[in-house]
């Protein structure tokens, strides 16, 4: 009995002891926070909560955010900012922020270790890296028993751009470059050390001609078409591995209290990267943008990093930006989520907040940012952004709208937290799928902003191993046609050139049938591909289009509409089919469809499929596709407007042309995939880590959504 009152007093009473910190656990598969008092909670945070520059050096003529024009003292405006963030439901500060603040709210530190050794080009763990870790985290020693320190972001946004990685690497020497030699070690073992199979999938200037010759430099490195080898991942995973190593045993040997956060994930989330992180750190740090105006976080981005870490997340950075604004800003120095009106930012931030923490395995969400950013190209600041991300605008007024909704998503967060994917998404019945009625026609131009999201969601998409789910595919049903939506995060080197094969493309399949009936299938290939390959504002080229019908080709050239958009590396592939290409006049509810869909991209490096990978599809007989059934609701519980006819021309079903079927799969695929099978989690405790263009146009017409990603 005397020796538990001792160990009580002892983690009581001793600095530094482990119940005086932030922990992550899990309880029945939900990850929470734990503060240091044992009790359990989430990070709702905001980045950037700073009193900005100082009056001696505010600059009228380019405005930024000075609270000492507003405030009398620092102090004064503290105590106004601090009641501001309890008052909204916030409480503590993300990225950004800290100083006296710090002492009233929890905190996290965001560290520089990555750029600080020059990744993802630089040595990762040498002796000179080693060096650079230890001199940034020395001062953190000070931190050591803080009690209201969360933890550290390893770093902001390293460029784990997996293939530019790959390829840059490829041509430096490799003298006195280790990653150069290991990268060298790993294509010996890809390619048996046969020259003649590594210059069929490497595009190399000047051509090896015996294997030794890749240890030296390069003018030009690619990947032939129609290629792409997966030793591209198994670099990036070597060399995320030695960073997240040796940076976190420099970072633990100062500080071992206090949680480790990953470098803060931006536009594009790396899954061999998120593999050899979650090795070393506690958590993974994702930014995420919004999939639609409407407030929808993508589930394939959190679901898969938070299987391939195997570590919960924590969301560092969530925003949304609007036209109109106070501060003059214009929104137009990156690609971030904007849309037109304050009620819209708000409606759109507060629904992504929410979508946010029902997942499992996302412990907290931080708002970018306090204030707004400066306006005005001219004068934008450092970040290169000039964005309405603020709670407040440059005269420190609040945007009450967006302040209010948050505050109410902040309110309702513990309890809505974890309840992923419950009445989320199409429903289970005992016919198959329930596909949820849509609202209204929509605008097929990828924004998918008519949608009502968490209602299409199509549950049970895969991927082929190596890879987790990359994607995620939405459908909804109207009298006039079905809508079909794929939204995927990709990242290419290069993009293809109009005359490169197929094989170098980006194709799409998405098959329909009634039992009673042959099932129709229509093949989209290059899609997301630019007129201009080096103009990212140029229009899409439109897709080339294969529909068969029982394995007979037919005629679809112009009688359905594809809308495509690109917001950094997520992309949107949105279809409208009319009922007439099933041969029917219309869709009616109760009706039982059977589903196939499979996105390939190139090489057939990486499928994303339901429920089958593309070679095992079998076109001619949909009796094993996923089955659908047309639920007469619509998807947001709302009434169904008058039916509207899309500009779609509507033809009598064609005569079956007298043909041969086409070959289905006219690109070499050397063994079935294997499926990544979905595990739940376990109950654990986790302690500080290291011990387009459209073939027709729109149905309609509406004003445009601009829409920003970092």
């Amino acid at each position: 009995m005397r020796a538990l009152v001792f160990l009580a007093l002892f983690w009581a009473l001793v600095p530094g002891a482990e119940a005086g910190f932030y922990r992550l656990k899990t309880s029945r598969g939900v990850w929470w926070l734990e503060d240091p008092s044992g009790k359990r909670t989430l990070s709702l945070g905001v980045n950037g909560v700073d009193p900005g520059v100082k009056m001696a050096a505010y600059d009228p003529g380019n405005p930024e955010y000075c609270a000492l024009r507003y405030h009398p003292s620092i102090e004064k405006w503290r105590s106004v900012a601090g009641g501001r963030l309890k008052k909204w439901g916030f409480g503590m500060l993300g990225a950004g922020s800290g100083g006296e603040m710090a002492k009233t709210f929890p905190y996290f530190v965001a560290l520089d270790l990555g750029h600080a050794a020059g990744m993802p080009y630089g040595d990762p763990s040498g002796a000179a890296a080693r060096s650079k870790y230890r001199e940034a985290v020395a001062p953190l020693a000070k931190l050591k028993n803080d009690e209201m320190l969360v933890g550290y972001f390893l770093d902001g946004q390293i460029g784990w751009w997996d293939e530019v990685v790959f390829l840059q690497t490829l041509k430096a020497a490799s003298a006195k470059d280790p990653n150069k030699a290991k990268l060298a070690e790993l294509l010996g073992r890809a390619y048996r050390k046969d020259v003649k199979r590594l210059n069929e999938e490497l595009d190399l200037s000047p051509q090896p001609k015996k294997f030794e010759d890749i240890q030296g430099a390069f003018r030009r490195a690619g990947f032939r078409l129609g290629k792409r080898p997966l030793v591209v991942e198994e670099y990036l995973e070597w060399l995320a591995e030695e960073f997240y190593r040796s940076a976190t045993e420099e970072l633990r040997r100062v500080d071992s209290n206090h949680l480790v956060f990953s470098d803060r994930y931006g536009g594009y989330a790396s899954q061999p990267v998120a593999r050899s992180a979650g090795k070393y750190v506690d958590a993974i740090a994702l930014n995420c943008d919004s999939l639609a105006p409407q407030g929808w976080a993508s589930p394939f981005r959190l679901e898969s990093l938070a299987r391939v870490a195997r570590k919960p997340i924590l969301v560092s950075e969530f925003y949304f930006a609007a036209t109109e604004n106070r501060s003059g800003d214009r929104n137009s120095m990156g690609t971030f989520m904007t849309v037109g009106s304050q009620a819209e930012r708000a409606a759109g931030a507060s629904a992504l907040a929410t979508s946010l923490i029902r997942f499992p395995c996302v412990v907290g969400y931080h708002w970018f940012r306090w204030a707004d950013q400066r306006p005005g190209e001219e004068n934008r600041p450092a970040t290169g952004e000039d964005f309405n991300m603020g709670l407040v605008d440059l005269k420190d007024g609040v945007y009450t709208e967006l302040a209010g909704a948050l505050g109410r998503a902040n309110a309702e967060a513990e309890t809505v937290h974890g309840s992923w994917p419950a009445t989320a998404g199409m429903a289970r019945s005992p016919q198959g799928l329930l596909m949820g009625r849509m609202p209204g026609l929509p605008v097929v131009d990828g924004s998918l902003s008519e949608w009502a999201l968490g209602r299409a969601w199509v549950p049970g998409v895969m991927s082929a191993a190596p890879f987790e789910r990359f994607g995620d595919l939405y459908l909804g049903w109207l009298p006039e046609g079905l809508a079909v939506a794929v939204a995927y995060e990709d990242y290419r080197a290069r993009q293809r050139d109009a005359d490169s094969p197929e094989a170098d493309s980006e194709r799409l399949t998405i098959g329909f049938g009634y039992d009673n009936d042959r099932p129709v299938v229509f093949t989209l290939k290059g899609i997301q591909e630019r007129k201009d390959p080096d103009n990212a504002k140029s229009a899409f080229r439109a897709p080339e289009v294969l529909a068969v019908r029982g394995g007979v080709p037919f005629p679809a050239e112009g009688r359905f509409q594809v809308g495509q958009e690109v917001r950094g590396t997520q992309r949107v592939v949105e279809i409208f089919l009319p009922a007439a290409l099933f041969r029917r006049e219309k869709l009616e509810a109760g009706e039982i469809l059977r589903g196939y869909v499979s996105l390939r991209m190139r090489a057939n490096y990486k499928e994303l499929f339901l429920p089958a990978p593309f070679r095992l599809a079998g076109f001619e007989d949909s009796s094993q596709w996923t089955p659908m059934v047309l639920e007469a609701a619509a998807g947001d519980g709302r009434t169904p407007p008058a039916a509207v006819k899309p500009r779609v021309k509507e033809e009598k079903p064609e005569a079956e042309p007298a043909v041969k079927p086409v070959e289905q799969n006219p690109l070499p695929v050397e063994a079935a995939p294997q499926v990544k099978e979905e595990k739940p989690a376990g109950e654990t405790a986790v302690e500080p880590a290291g011990k387009n263009e459209a073939a027709v146009k729109p149905a309609r017409k509406k004003a445009p959504t601009a829409r920003k990603k970092r």
